[in-house]
């Protein structure tokens, strides 16, 4: 029903969730740990997930903790992660019609999710954005990385008159000295 409801959010209303709605997912979602689990029917649960082809997609709820993991993985084995933001716009920089926007963004998620490494995760952050992480990469590996989801999604879809901003920075909190 989430996914439903947040397809009406996005998809036919052209708006972002409240954060009241957000958090009401969240607290359903969480699991009921009250009973002791065999350890082989856990391990079931987590194995037979699948593989997933491109770029690992999920909710904004879910990134969020994705990305808490993440940053602490790369401060504390020094490497570069970087958090990405790509936005979608008409020609004169304005919110697209959501007729347009619907087609953007399902396009822009395919081409996401074929640009970027299997291990890379993204999600849709509001109606007309998508928000990544990029692990393990330098910014110039960034800046290529959405250059190319940017020139790949205008040579698929020539048609579509909207322009793809994007803003990057190295994830995490500034370093305290």
């Amino acid at each position: 029903h989430y996914t439903y409801v947040m397809d009406l959010f996005y998809n036919k209303n052209g708006i972002n969730p409240s954060p009241e709605f957000v958090a009401l997912y969240e607290h359903t979602v969480k699991d009921d740990n009250s009973y002791n689990a065999d350890f082989g029917i856990l391990k079931g649960q987590l194995d037979n997930i699948g593989e997933g082809i491109g770029a690992y997609y999920c909710e904004f709820a879910f990134f969020k903790h994705v990305y808490q993991l993440e940053i602490r993985d790369a401060a504390r084995n020094d490497r570069p992660t970087h958090l990405c933001l790509i936005t979608a716009v008409s020609e004169t920089q304005a919110e697209l019609e959501v007729k347009l926007q619907n087609k953007v963004m399902s396009k822009l998620m395919e081409c996401i999710s074929t640009s970027l490494r299997s291990r890379d995760v993204y999600s849709r952050y509001s109606a007309s954005q998508y928000v990544l992480l990029l692990t393990n990469t330098s910014r110039e590996q960034a800046e290529m990385v959405l250059n190319r989801i940017l020139k790949r999604f205008k040579r698929d879809n020539p048609k579509i008159n909207c322009s793809l901003l994007y803003k990057f920075d190295k994830a995490g909190k500034p370093d305290v000295q």
